[in-house]
């Protein structure tokens, strides 16, 4: 059997794909991606110091669908986290993240992936060195001298873990659903 005797009937399979959705008068521009840092063996893994994520998301992505998280946003255990993901979503700036895998990561938070929040994550994940630290002065500084009707607006990141089982004991399904809206 091949893929292409597989029958998916309405499901969109996003390996390191986009699609667009429509609704309404609506677009939501979605990316999704299975890779993850490779923790054991099993599917759909790289090593963590692998980039195979740079620029791989496309311009103006409302929702990005990964397996596993992103460093430093409800990744729980750090060591488990893809920094590369963390640059990658950075640079992208989707409105929504969505991803599972770190079970006691569950839950959301919102992140502002300003100069200061770029910097921030890439100091924190290793991709970023003390130029960022640099930037971040300056934007801080520099933003508080302008006025705020000058300001350029910036949309906030939502991180959604949305794993559904609380832990590895007895497999049951004790988180809560998660809600959004963009």
């Amino acid at each position: 059997m091949t893929e292409e005797d597989l029958s998916w009937g309405g499901i969109i399979d996003l390996q390191d794909t986009s699609t667009t959705l429509t609704f309404g008068d609506r677009t939501i521009k979605m990316y999704g991606s299975p890779l993850m840092s490779q923790r054991g063996l099993s599917a759909f893994q790289c090593p963590k110091e692998q980039d195979v994520r740079s620029s791989k998301i496309p311009p103006k992505t409302d929702i990005l669908l990964t397996h596993g998280p992103q460093w430093g946003h409800r990744d729980g255990v750090k060591k488990s986290s893809y920094p590369f993901l963390a640059r990658e979503v950075a640079r992208s700036r989707p409105r929504l993240v969505v991803f599972g895998h770190i079970h006691v990561g569950y839950g959301s938070e919102e992140k502002v992936f300003d100069t200061v929040g770029r910097a921030h994550d890439g100091i924190g994940a290793g991709w970023a060195g003390w130029g960022s630290l640099a930037e971040m002065l300056v934007a801080v500084v520099g933003g508080r001298a302008l006025p705020q009707n000058w300001r350029r607006r910036v949309y906030p990141t939502t991180f959604a873990n949305a794993a559904a089982i609380e832990g590895w004991e007895d497999y049951k399904v004790k988180n809560a659903r998660i809600f959004v809206q963009l």
